[in-house]
């Protein structure tokens, strides 16, 4: 009985036919709607089984086509989807004649059932939608094109959230950008990451070196008058499992609790917490403390919102490290001279055109001492490509002018040498008057870093390129997109023959068993991570020689940790092969020689022992002759050899 299968999926077409040929199905196969009106118009099969989203043709116009061929509208048409799923979705399907309409996915035993059963209806009559009308081509149009419509919406509605979460995540690293206290700072960033993250609440907790403690700093989303309860209650050390405040800060890595009451570590906050994403907050690789993101929706984050909140919280540690500086700088003239002399980052105040204050890094930066730079040009120092655009905002600053707080520029030192800095500056009052304030990092290294990123990057492409291995990658359908020199020349086959496709496994393996079998690992290595190592396999070039391949193969992810293909790396290890069998011929062929040669030893020791034994005889034999000539009076013969040996 053949059941013909549509999907343009090749992995989901091997798997259905697999499935229904190991239940005694005769399988027949097609890529689109327009291929499978085709063959199932020369051949009818006794069920046809269709994905909806496809190329060409889709499910919903195939089963129009079908409902309307008088041949083919009696033979029972079955849905199998995993993108049209809205109740409306089945609804339209089952209006154009379908007679099932199945959501991927199906445990195998259960779609097998279900197969027979429609088979099994069909053959007795009893199909719920045996040749339904078409509606009329108006209605049909309509209910066509609300279906398509309501999946642009969808689409339409992630663009839309996606660009919201940009938006708040930008009006976020707004708030850090600016210059406050951090009892000010802090909630609002708090507030303004939970808005960025669509979160419930959101908390900061800050962590005492000294103590090697956490302690609750602010909470969003509670009530106020929980917060003392909180601050009093939510304290743990550094490396305590309860709460995992202390394991994040311990561990320095981001931890997500998929739902918090199947999780013993979880601190009970309140009964509707019931997930929860904790993220380290470092600067330099201090930890500053623990952002903590909560959600009353078990498993409600993902890898997405790691990086995400991995991005703000990066933002959030040099807002708190610059808001300190600052709000120690207001504190008192004294403290603030106190923590510039000592602090890694250059500290620089300038006000109208000069310097007013320098740190010791900030000498140790520029070269230039104290003295040198109070007598200069706060843009002095500037690289002239950016001397412009840094005396233009610093004199605009100190007039309250809105400006980007943050940039990056070239300065030139005392040597001549140029230097990159990462500069942060705000609007202070220094002495009565408009003044700026501002810090930089060096990041040189960091940029030098970043151009032999990108040296690495045209490098990496090259040595792809010219690798002596077979080096080829495959989509999440196993069709080819990267295919290098070594794998042209190992295989027989080009570039341009093979990439955008996946027939080459049929050319590499032409014989199916084999093919089938080296199919299926390829297929665990997508669908379940398998890592494949020293995978041999033999395959027929172009020209027909057989050559055996050693491969490495592992999975590929994107961004957002989704299977996006796989990578293979092949060495074509047939001389090492064959050089392996004529070495084990040898080493048979001298085991063989080394047992002769043993058999022989060994008749040669016991003849040489039985000789040694009938010596020893004789000189007992001539002792005693010796004797008795002695006894008779009688001289022995003194060169007698026998006689010498016998005294």
């Amino acid at each position: 009985m053949k059941v013909l299968v549509v999907d343009d999926n090749e992995q989901n077409l091997y798997m259905l036919q697999a499935l229904l040929e190991g239940n005694g199905y005769r399988v027949e196969t097609a890529a689109n709607g327009a291929e499978a009106l085709e063959k199932a118009r020369r051949d009818p099969p006794a069920l046809i089984i269709t994905d909806i989203l496809m190329p060409v043709m889709d499910g919903f116009s195939l089963c129009r086509e079908w409902q309307q061929d008088e041949r083919l509208k009696e033979i029972p048409f079955v849905f199998y989807t995993a993108t049209y799923t809205d109740p409306k979705d089945e609804a339209f399907a089952l209006s154009l004649g379908a007679e099932r309409f199945i959501v991927k996915p199906q445990e195998p035993d259960v779609f097998v059932g279900i197969v027979r059963q429609v088979i099994e209806e069909a053959e007795e009559g009893r199909l719920r939608a045996p040749g339904r009308p078409v509606e009329e081509e108006l209605v049909y149009l309509k209910a066509y094109s609300e279906r398509l419509v309501k999946k642009l919406e969808d689409k339409m509605l992630q663009l839309e959230r996606a660009n919201r979460r940009l938006a708040a995540l930008y009006r976020a690293s707004a708030e850090l950008s600016s210059l406050r206290p951090l009892d000010e700072m802090i909630p609002r960033v708090l507030r303004a990451v939970v808005e960025a993250m669509a979160f419930v609440n959101g908390i900061y907790y800050t962590y005492d070196e000294a103590g090697q403690t956490f302690h609750l700093w602010e909470a969003i989303g509670f009530p106020p008058q929980m917060l003392d309860d909180f601050r009093h209650r939510l304290v743990f050390d550094l490396g305590e499992e309860r709460g995992l405040v202390g394991l994040v800060g311990q561990a320095r890595q981001p931890l997500i609790v998929a739902d918090t009451q199947r999780d013993p570590r979880w601190a009970v906050i309140d009964g509707t917490v019931r997930s929860a994403l904790f993220v380290p907050v470092i600067h330099r690789k201090r930890l500053l403390g623990v952002v903590s993101f909560l959600s009353g929706a078990a498993g409600d984050f993902d890898d997405a919102d790691v990086d995400n909140a991995a991005i703000l919280t990066n933002n959030l540690s040099i807002a708190i490290e610059n808001a300190r500086l600052v709000e120690e700088l207001r504190q008192s003239e004294a403290k603030f001279r106190a923590l510039a002399e000592t602090a890694p980052a250059a500290i620089f105040i300038y006000q109208d055109t000069g310097f007013r204050y320098v740190n010791p890094a900030g000498e140790a930066l520029t070269g230039y001492s104290a003295g040198e730079l109070l007598a200069m040009n706060f843009w002095d120092v500037v690289h002239p490509d950016f001397r412009d655009v840094v005396k233009t905002r610093g004199l605009a600053r100190q007039k309250g002018e809105p400006l980007p707080p943050r940039y990056e520029f070239k300065i030139v030192t005392k040597s001549g040498e140029e230097r990159w800095l990462d500069f942060t500056a705000g609007r202070i009052e220094f002495e009565g008057q408009p003044a700026a304030i501002g810090t930089a990092y060096d990041i040189t290294e960091r940029k030098r870093a970043q151009e032999e990123v990108y040296r690495l990057g045209q490098f990496r492409e090259s040595v792809i390129e010219n690798a002596n291995v077979w080096l080829d990658v495959l989509d999440e359908q196993a069709n080819v997109v990267i295919w290098n020199k070594a794998a042209e020349e190992i295989s027989g086959y080009t570039r341009g023959e093979v990439v955008g496709h996946g027939q080459i496994w049929e050319w590499l393996y032409p014989e199916e068993t084999y093919r089938r079998e080296i199919v299926a690992k390829a297929a665990a290595i997508i669908e379940q991570g398998e890592v494949v190592e020293d995978f041999e396999t033999t395959i027929r070039r172009k020209d027909g020689e057989q050559r055996v391949i050693s491969w490495y193969s592992q999975n590929l992810v994107d961004e957002q940790g989704k299977l996006a293909g796989s990578v293979a790396l092949g060495r074509d290890v047939t001389k090492r092969k064959q050089a392996e069998e004529e070495l084990r011929k040898h080493r048979d062929r001298l085991e063989e020689l080394v047992a002769e040669r043993t058999v022989e030893l060994r008749k040669m020791v016991n003849l040489m022992a039985g000789r040694e034994v009938r010596m020893a005889e004789l000189k007992e034999v001539i002792r005693k002759l010796r004797a008795q000539l002695e006894e008779a009076g009688l001289e022995p013969v003194a060169d007698d050899p026998l006689l010498e040996g016998a005294a």
